[in-house]
């Protein structure tokens, strides 16, 4: 069987692509280290795009992303059960709202790409 190449945009990621990212973010979380939260960015998506833009294009051209995006906060949560018990604890990574914001972008491309390539009777694992 011969593989297809996918076609994933390679420009720099437009106004628009940034205002469906920054909306698509998820209300009521925890910020990473740079304290910045999603709904401040939500507050006015248009400026935040038009903020963020040439930071990413910056990003995009010299490949070269800030080091504090590749930093996270790991935190411990409570599951249900005996906290004295290692098992009852799980940890997440809060990372940068700007950088789930450009990778939000990237997975829309290739997301795009893939489901172009994918058959319409083929309806799970999209």
């Amino acid at each position: 069987m011969q593989q297809e190449e996918l076609e994933i945009g390679i420009e720099t990621p437009s106004q628009d692509e940034i205002i469906t990212a920054i909306k698509s973010l998820k209300n009521n979380k925890a910020p990473g280290n740079d304290n910045l939260n999603a709904e401040l960015f939500k507050i006015d998506p248009e400026l935040a795009a038009n903020i963020l833009q040439p930071l990413f294009t910056t990003i995009w051209n010299t490949q070269i992303i800030p080091d504090a995006w590749n930093r996270g906060v790991i935190i411990k949560i409570p599951k249900k059960g005996s906290l004295a018990d290692c098992n009852n604890w799980r940890g997440i990574t809060l990372l940068s709202v700007p950088s789930k914001i450009l990778s939000k972008i990237i997975v829309q491309r290739i997301t795009d790409a893939v489901d172009k390539k994918l058959r319409k009777e083929q309806a799970g694992f999209r």
